[in-house]
């Protein structure tokens, strides 16, 4: 699918505060931003717009910079621009490209294309993508050097599906959350400074669903959909909360 980046970068309103959309579910994990809008234009100005080649990955924002991924030239792509004028500050390689289906398959009026499904996450002066591929990047915010790279397939014996990933990293606390590793080890929470895995459990098989933080009866809980049904865990020990298993099998090429 081709896109185009803008300034929804549109700033329409006037903001008492501006607050970051550091990840998919944005900062409280909620979808929700607590800005105040002290005025709201009848007339909005476009500031910037970025066209863009082939991707369905949203984008976050840091403090000075807008990031998302891009299908560009057989690779995917990490992208970041200043989020005042649109400028690419920088591009990091992450990936060939090479989907079955996806984008272009479907029904016959689907002409979108194809192209990376993630949606990088920032906390603390690092961007954190979660390939295609299944490959964890930790790259610098500034410069979009790699700083750490986990590649899920090869070392965790991950398990991707028919489309290939499209969970967003999730960052909580000190960690950023994945799921799709192989059995005994198909949820990983990292170090989001280091990389270091800090636990590894359960057997569920991933979907395309990025997973949430909620608070329930005041307990705080990672909560994803699997392949097996919604499984809720303790986001810095990995223990099982609750599961709800589907009423029907999902099937594994999904």
């Amino acid at each position: 699918m081709k896109k185009t980046l803008a300034a929804l970068c549109l700033m329409l309103p006037s903001f008492i505060q501006a607050e970051p959309w550091s990840q998919y579910h944005g900062q409280n994990h909620d979808r929700i931003t607590t800005e105040k809008v002290k005025s709201w234009s009848t007339s909005p100005k476009t500031l910037w717009k970025v066209p863009t080649q082939y991707g369905f990955s949203s984008f976050t924002t840091g403090e000075k910079a807008v990031f998302s991924l891009i299908g560009s030239e057989g690779e995917e792509i990490c992208s970041a621009f200043d989020k005042k004028t649109g400028k690419t500050l920088w591009k990091t390689n992450l990936n060939k490209l090479k989907y079955q289906g996806g984008g272009g398959a479907g029904t016959r009026d689907n002409k979108g294309g194809d192209g990376p499904r993630s949606t990088p996450s920032v906390s603390d002066g690092k961007v954190y993508v979660y390939d295609a591929s299944m490959k964890l990047h930790c790259l610098d915010a500034k410069s979009g050097k790699v700083l750490w790279l986990k590649d899920i397939i090869k070392d965790f014996e991950g398990r991707n599906i028919k489309w290939q990933n499209a969970v967003s990293p999730l960052i909580y606390k000190n960690t950023v959350q994945i799921i799709g590793g192989g059995e005994g080890q198909s949820l990983i929470a990292f170090d989001k400074d280091s990389g270091k895995v800090l636990w590894k459990k359960h057997d569920d098989l991933m979907t395309h669903a990025t997973p949430v933080i909620a608070e329930i009866h005041g307990v705080t809980q990672l909560v994803y959909l699997t392949q097996e049904g919604v499984l809720a865990v303790d986001p810095l020990k990995g223990t099982e909360l609750w599961r709800a298993k589907h009423p029907y099998k999902v099937s594994s090429a999904a």
